[in-house]
Parts: structure tokens; C-alpha cells; sequence
């Protein structure tokens, strides 16, 4: 089926506005406007990405090393943890949540973290009734009874990395680049 050109007078208070598209610009809108959403998915997937991997690996270094996220305060362990479990690193006994954190993309979504229903072990490959994301968020935020102080590493390393400015900011700077992608394409075809 052939283009037709499209030729549409309107009439304002300040006169007429004539609007004419031609056939071959008008199919490459419609081509546009069609390919949008695989675009935008790229660019948000390029985007979370680079984002995600600043994020796990500041998260890794303050795993692997014992110190928070920038401004932010880890109380040490108590005499009794010490006593219990010997010395050792913050945050990172086993070093299984250490191991575990990855970025991890779904169908809409990508996420830096621990899989879901991953079970805590302990020493000595015991399994914990825990999954390792329940003793993550009781280390995010502290137990109820008030023996185990939080020790903040998402919000703050989320936050050190640019949070949802700097996010935001990738997203557009990746968005722009596929569009211009699209574009470049698109104008070497039609030369």
C-alpha cells in the first residue's frame, strides 16, 4: 500500500495553519513511534546497569573490608559476638553474603542484591532458618530486641553512588544515546 501525503489546512484566529507531511517522513515517524519501547528498554537496561555495577561494587568493598558507606557509622562487635564467634570482619563472617550479592535483572526490573530464599549458612555449612536476605535487613536496620545495632550498607551506598539523581541522569544520558543510535541508522538507510 502506497503513502499518501498528508495535506490538512486548519483555520486559527490568526489564520490558516496548512500541515503537510510527506509519505516517506510520515512512515519513518510511524517507524519511530513503533520502535519507542524496544529504545527505551535498552536504554533503561544500559542505564540500571552501569548504575547497578557502581552500586555492587561499592557494596562488595564495604562487605569485604569491614567499613561502611561514607558518613556512615558501623558499631563494632560487642565482647560477646567477639567471644562467641572469634574476630572477624564486619558484616562478613562466612563471607556468603559477600559471595551472594549481584545485580539481578528481571523482566521490568533490575536490582542489585541477594537472590530471594537463598538460606544463610553458618560455619561449617550448618543452614541457618534465615534467609540471607532476613539477616541482611536485620543488619540494614538492627533486631527488634536491640542486641544487634543496625549497620546501615544499602540506603547509604545508594546514596554515596549519586542515588535516584544520578540514576535518573543515566537513564536520560542512555536514552539520549539510543535515540541517537536509532537515528544515525535511520539516516544512513535513507541516503
Amino acid at each position: 500500500m502506497a503513502s499518501k501525503s498528508v495535506n490538512i489546512t486548519i483555520s486559527t484566529p490568526l489564520g490558516d495553519l496548512q500541515i503537510y507531511t510527506d509519505p516517506k517522513e510520515q512512515a519513518r515517524a510511524e517507524k519511530l513511534i513503533a520502535e519507542t519501547p524496544s529504545i527505551m528498554r535498552n536504554a533503561y537496561d544500559r542505564a540500571t546497569e552501569k548504575f547497578g555495577n557502581q552500586l555492587l561494587r561499592l557494596v562488595k568493598k564495604c562487605l569485604r573490608t569491614g567499613t561502611p558507606p561514607r558518613g556512615t557509622y558501623w558499631d563494632p562487635h560487642s565482647a560477646n559476638t567477639i567471644k562467641r564467634y572469634g574476630e572477624h570482619t564486619l558484616l562478613n563472617y562466612t563471607g556468603q553474603y559477600l559471595r551472594s550479592v549481584q545485580i539481578v535483572k528481571q523482566k521490568n526490573r533490575t536490582y542489585v542484591g541477594i537472590p530471594t530464599n537463598l538460606k544463610k549458612t553458618r560455619k561449617g555449612d550448618r543452614t541457618s532458618k534465615r534467609t540471607l536476605n532476613q539477616v541482611a535487613i536485620m543488619l540494614e536496620y538492627g533486631s527488634r530486641g536491640g542486641n544487634l545495632p543496625p549497620r546501615p550498607l544499602w540506603a547509604p551506598a545508594f546514596e554515596q553512588v549519586g542515588g535516584k539523581k544520578v540514576l535518573k541522569e543515566t537513564i536520560v544520558r542512555e536514552l539520549r544515546k539510543e535515540i541517537r543510535k536509532y537515528r544515525n541508522k535511520e539516516i544512513r538507510k535513507y541516503r
